[in-house]
């Protein structure tokens, strides 16, 4: 996500300065976005779209060559992929992936284990699910995809079940975590400062894309969120030189941010080092007694 955000960045500098390398490089950024991790570069996209530099890249041919020769390396890409993963030995891998995101990772084992019948049609306890929940896929006769697929076609979409909704009114607080919470709010008082409307713009299709994907998938994935909040707060900054008073104010709450994540960022890592300290001890230990 964040290498997709540095070539947003890169196009709106290219559009600026007409600095070439920096047209290159953004595109070679972004296609390392697409082969990192393909949603979150497409989501990122989406949220960029207001943001992307138009003008530039209908009007001038670079942009529109730079664009076209990447869009035909992520096309080669897929192929690519596709090819490579069309193998009878990945038949079942591939029919695990596309039954798993309905039933673990969306929270649909949640609501399956609400549903007795549907377990007892098809010879599954509710440990079996808890396991399943849990991603332990190492027992085929447990992880039989053909299985996981039939029992989330008998709960149906997950967006029509129970309690949905409210998840996508609980993504929202995923931006109000104490991890997030510096970086929204410097982005607020940025946008404030030096509104544009396709920063407004960018926002709103943020806040409609985290509702959705609260009820579809799943609210709040830290991962998910910080590229996006990352691309907004720099965003206000793209579009020009920020001259007088506006200058200051946006130095001081870049400054401010800076500091609110010092907050949070320092007594975690001083714990995740305890943490490693404490599991080197224990291996330690145990080699000892080997």
């Amino acid at each position: 996500g964040l290498v997709t955000v540095a070539a947003v960045i890169g196009w709106r500098v290219y559009a600026r300065f007409q600095d070439r390398s920096s047209l290159w490089f953004a595109c070679l950024l972004a296609f390392a976005g697409y082969l990192i991790r393909i949603h979150e570069f497409l989501l990122v996209l989406a949220i960029a779209f207001p943001l992307l530099p138009w003008q530039a890249i209908r009007r001038q041919r670079s942009m529109q060559i730079a664009f076209a020769l990447l869009a035909g390396a992520i096309t080669f890409a897929a192929i690519l992929d596709h090819w490579a993963y069309s193998g009878p030995e990945w038949k079942t891998c591939k029919a695990l992936h596309k039954a798993i995101p309905s039933i673990s990772d969306s929270g649909g084992a949640q609501y399956i284990k609400q549903r007795p019948d549907i377990l007892a049609r098809h010879g599954y306890s509710l440990n079996d699910m808890e396991l399943i929940d849990s991603k332990f896929y190492m027992d085929p006769a447990l992880a039989d995809p053909k299985i996981l697929t039939a029992m989330s076609a008998e709960l149906g979409p997950l967006f029509k079940q129970k309690g949905r909704i409210q998840l996508g009114f609980e993504a929202f607080k995923g931006l109000a975590t104490s991890m997030l919470l510096p970086l929204v709010l410097a982005g607020i008082f940025l946008l404030g400062i030096l509104f544009r409307r396709s920063v407004a713009l960018a926002w709103g299709i943020l806040l409609s894309a985290l509702f959705v994907i609260g009820i579809v998938f799943r609210p709040g994935v830290f991962h998910v969120n910080f590229p996006l909040v990352s691309l907004l707060l720099v965003a206000p900054l793209a579009f020009g030189p920020v001259k007088g008073i506006r200058r200051w104010m946006a130095l001081v709450v870049l400054f401010a941010a800076c500091i609110g994540n010092a907050y949070v960022l320092v007594p975690q890592s001083e714990f995740s080092k305890r943490v490693m300290e404490r599991a080197q001890r224990i291996i330690t230990l145990r080699d000892g007694r080997i």
